[in-house]
């Protein structure tokens, strides 16, 4: 379940799960030149400094909000928190923050048309008996430093 982003340097990111890689089903992220060109990126893990990796279905956005290279937000099913990167998706820049939002498979992530803010959407968790959406607005504010 490959997310794609465009980024303002003309790059790209795409996140995926890499269940075949040393860390279960490790959130992993290309950068690349163009959404036709993934195949010859290098492979990184979001990986907050001094944190684990997230696992499964990671998502990502980026947002003009947060500095001159704005953000690339993303997340994975393993975390409440989201993951935020203001370095274009250097590998050592990646910030765990906390947020009240559940955890979920494929937690959506949307700017809305303050890039401020942004909304979380989650349809649901893996193995639940019920499944009711839920939808949350973050204000980047209070978690990007």
């Amino acid at each position: 379940m490959p997310v794609v982003s465009g980024l303002p340097n003309g790059r790209w990111i795409m996140t995926y799960e890499d269940c075949g890689g040393p860390h279960g089903c490790g959130a992993s992220y290309l950068i690349a030149d163009s959404p036709l060109t993934f195949g010859s990126a290098k492979p990184n893990y979001i990986q907050p400094v001094g944190g684990n990796i997230p696992t499964s279905s990671p998502y990502n956005v980026w947002t003009p909000y947060g500095g001159p290279n704005g953000t690339i937000i993303a997340n994975a099913n393993s975390d409440k928190a989201i993951f935020y990167n203001k370095k274009l998706g250097d590998v050592n820049a990646w910030v765990r923050v906390d947020t009240n939002q559940t955890a979920g498979y494929s937690r959506q992530i949307r700017v809305t048309s303050n890039p401020q803010y942004i909304e979380l959407i989650l349809g649901g968790t893996i193995g639940a008996k019920s499944n009711r959406v839920t939808t949350s607005v973050l204000d980047l504010a209070k978690y990007i430093a």
